[in-house]
This record gives structure tokens, C-alpha cells and sequence, in this order.
């Protein structure tokens, strides 16, 4: 598809004049494609991710025309996830858009259904990332232990997990070994 295409070309894009034409036309080929097929979850998705992407990369500033877009962006997500429950994108991008509202427990159950539909596993640092933030902004910190040490797993040469360890010592009734903090920020 060729709006997947002009996605990718969008998020690369540093020129924040020139993004939003980018986005407009991803959007004008997302759109064709859901015209010739209502329930073609790929193109459903790409619509919400190219909507999503106005917000993030400040293509809207006005707080009226982002909730609306925000509001566009949720609905075709939603829409593609309803169509192929396995939409892994989908569920990853509806875990940013609903950080961005903010609902934790949204970030948190739809970030969990990307990770199990994630098959190639190609969106897992980052959905991990968002599970043990949502979880710990949630006061929820054995379960933000659990997302990390599922993330140190997968990923254990990344500069993440150390970092978020040492993190996890700002939570409340946690207490600090100082030889293991200086462990973590030596890693």
C-alpha cells in the first residue's frame, strides 16, 4: 500500500512545513483505499497513524482541531483493531494516542493486546516502554517490575532497562541499595 509508504516518509521527515502535505497525501491514499474496502484494517490504521502523527509532530496546535483529530485518529484505529483483532499496529498506536489523553488503563490494555498480536515482535521495546510507564505512573510498581524485567529479557543490552531500574528507586516504599544503584548507572 502505498500511504504505508508515505507514512514512513512522513515520520522521517524533519521539515515540519513540508510534513504536512506529506500527511494530507497519506491520508487522501488511505482514504481511497478504505472507499474500495470499508473494512481493510491495514488502511484503517495507517489513517489513524497519519492522524496521530499531525498531533505529535505539531501539524495541529489548536487545542479545538487536535481533540478532533485526536478524536479521528481513535475511531480509525479503533475501527481497524474491531475489523483484525491482531492488528498489532493499531493496538500499539492506540497505546500512544491514549497516553496522550491521558488514560493509563487504556495505555496499559492496549498495549498488552499489541504485544500478544505482535507476532515478528517488531513494536516490542517500545510497547514494553509504555507498559512499565503507564504501570508506574499507575503506582502499580510490582507490575512496572515485571514489564522491566520482561524488557531487561528481551533486551538486555539496552541502555533502557538500567535507566529505568534506577528509576524505580523514585517509587514510593522502595527502598535504595546504593550498591546495586551504583551497579545500574554504571551499565
Amino acid at each position: 500500500m502505498r500511504a504505508r509508504g508515505v507514512y514512513l516518509r512522513a515520520r522521517a521527515l524533519r521539515d515540519p512545513l513540508r510534513i504536512g502535505a506529506v500527511i494530507d497525501s497519506g491520508l487522501a491514499l488511505a482514504g481511497r483505499a478504505i472507499e474500495l474496502n470499508s473494512r481493510d484494517a491495514d488502511a484503517l490504521e495507517l489513517k489513524g497513524r497519519l492522524l496521530y502523527l499531525k498531533i505529535d509532530r505539531q501539524v495541529v496546535t489548536e487545542r479545538r482541531v487536535m481533540d478532533r483529530v485526536l478524536a479521528d485518529a481513535e475511531q480509525a484505529l479503533v475501527q481497524a483493531v474491531s475489523v483484525n483483532k491482531n492488528q498489532a499496529g493499531a493496538w500499539d498506536q492506540l497505546s500512544a494516542l491514549h497516553y496522550r489523553k491521558p488514560d493509563l488503563l487504556e495505555v496499559i490494555r492496549s498495549a498488552e493486546k499489541a504485544y500478544e498480536a505482535d507476532a515478528w515482535l517488531r513494536s516490542s521495546r517500545d510497547i514494553l516502554i509504555r507498559l512499565f510507564y503507564a504501570t508506574y505512573n499507575l503506582e502499580l510498581f510490582p507490575e512496572a517490575m515485571k514489564k522491566l524485567a520482561e524488557f531487561q529479557r528481551r533486551f538486555p543490552a539496552d541502555p533502557f532497562g538500567p535507566q529505568a531500574r534506577l528509576f524505580m528507586y523514585r517509587a514510593k516504599g522502595q527502598s535504595v541499595d546504593v550498591d546495586s544503584a551504583w551497579t545500574y548507572l554504571d551499565q
